[in-house]
C-alpha cells in the first residue's frame, strides 16, 4: 500500500509520536521565544539605567556649579567637583556598558540555540513521515473522502510555514544583535577657533595663555589658531580678538577691532586690569554703544592682575561660560 504525506496527518494518528512531538516542539518554541523577550526586556532596561544615571550627575553638576556662583567661591572648587561627577558617570556608563554586552552575548546565545532546537525538531519531527514506520493496520483514514484529505493537506502543509516563519524570526534577531555593534561608534571633531590681539605685549601673551587654559578646561575639543592680522582670519571660523582696557575703553576698543570684516563670528575680549574690589558693576557691552560694536557676536569682560593672573571671580567664571557658548553657535 503506498502513503501520500498530503493523504494523512500523522500528527494526529499516531499517539505519543507524531502528535507529542508537535506539540512538545511548540511548547518549546514558545518557552525559547519567552527567553529571548526576556533578554531584550533586561537590555532595554540597562540601556534606560545607562540614560538616566547620566542625567542624574549632569543635574548634580548643575546644581554644584549653580551654587558656586550664588556663594563665588572661584572654578577650582567647580572644576574638582566636574571632575568627581563624571568620573562617577563614567564608572557607572561603563558598568552598564558591560551589562549590555552580556545581554547582546546572551541573547546571540538564545537565538543559536533556538535555531538549533527547531532544526532537531523538524528533522525528528519530519522522520516519522516515512513509509516505513506508518502501521499496517492503520485504518482511521478512508482515501475516497476529498473533504478529510484536503483538510489535512492544509494541516500538513502549515507546518513547514510555521517553522519557516520562527527561522526568519531567528535570523532577524540575529541581524538585531550585530547592528547595535555599529551604533556605540562616537566621532569627535576639533572646534576651532582663531585668536588676534592688534598690540603684542606680555601682558597680553599671559592673558591669551591663561584664557585658552580654562576655556579648554571647559570644552576639551577646542583647538586656538593664532591670526596675524584681520584680513586673514578665516571667515567660518569664529574669532576671538584680545582688548587690554589700559587707558579709554572705547578707543581701545575701537583700534582692537579695526580691519574686522565678518562681525557676527568675532567677539571681543576685553580684559580689565583690575583686582577684584576695583572691578566696574557696569559691562564693557553696556558702555561701548557705537554702530561698530553692535555688530559683533559678543563682548566679554574677564578680570586679570600680574600677579593672580585670571584670577576666580564672578566676572571669569561667567566669562568662561559665555565665551564658550558664543563659539558653540558656529
Amino acid at each position: 500500500m503506498s502513503w501520500r504525506i498530503s493523504s494523512l496527518n500523522p500528527w494526529n494518528w499516531w499517539p505519543g509520536s507524531g502528535g507529542d512531538t508537535a506539540h512538545k516542539t511548540e511548547i518549546n518554541l514558545e518557552e525559547l521565544a519567552g527567553d529571548i523577550d526576556d533578554v531584550l526586556i533586561g537590555l532595554f532596561r540597562s540601556i534606560d539605567s545607562m540614560h538616566s544615571t547620566t542625567l542624574n550627575h549632569m543635574f548634580q553638576l548643575k546644581q554644584f556649579n549653580e551654587n558656586i556662583a550664588e556663594e563665588n567661591r572661584g572654578p577650582a572648587s567647580g572644576i574638582k567637583y566636574s571632575v568627581k561627577c563624571l568620573k562617577d558617570a563614567e564608572s557607572s556608563l561603563w558598568h552598564n556598558r558591560n551589562m549590555v554586552l552580556k545581554v547582546f552575548e546572551r541573547i546571540k546565545e538564545e537565538s543559536q540555540n533556538t535555531k538549533s532546537s527547531i532544526r532537531d525538531q523538524m528533522s525528528q519531527t519530519f522522520n516519522y513521515l516515512e513509509e516505513d514506520d506508518i502501521p499496517e493496520d492503520y485504518s482511521g483514514i478512508n482515501d475516497n473522502d476529498e473533504s478529510t484529505q484536503q483538510s489535512q493537506k492544509t494541516e500538513n502543509l502549515q507546518q513547514p510555514q510555521i517553522i519557516e516563519n520562527l527561522e526568519k524570526r531567528v535570523s532577524d534577531l540575529e541581524k538585531q544583535i550585530n547592528e547595535p555593534k555599529q551604533e556605540f561608534t562616537i566621532v569627535s571633531s576639533d572646534i576651532n577657533v582663531q585668536m588676534y590681539h592688534s598690540k603684542d605685549s606680555t601682558v597680553v601673551t599671559d592673558v591669551i595663555e591663561q584664557l585658552q587654559k580654562q576655556l579648554i578646561q571647559s570644552e576639551k575639543l577646542l583647538k586656538f589658531t593664532p591670526c596675524a592680522k584681520p584680513e586673514s582670519a578665516q571667515p567660518d571660523v569664529p574669532l576671538l580678538i584680545m582688548c587690554l582696557n589700559s587707558s579709554r575703553l572705547g578707543t581701545d576698543a575701537l583700534r582692537a577691532i579695526k580691519g574686522i570684516s565678518d562681525s557676527k563670528r568675532t567677539a571681543l575680549i576685553v580684559v580689565q586690569y583690575k583686582e577684584a574690589h576695583a572691578l566696574s558693576s557696569s559691562l564693557s557691552k553696556q558702555i561701548l554703544s557705537e554702530t561698530e560694536f553692535k555688530t559683533l557676536g559678543g563682548i566679554f569682560d574677564i578680570a586679570y592682575t600680574k600677579d593672580q593672573g585670571l584670577y576666580a571671580c564672578e566676572m571669569n567664571t561667567q566669562a568662561i561660560t559665555d565665551i564658550i557658548s558664543f563659539i558653540k553657535q558656529f
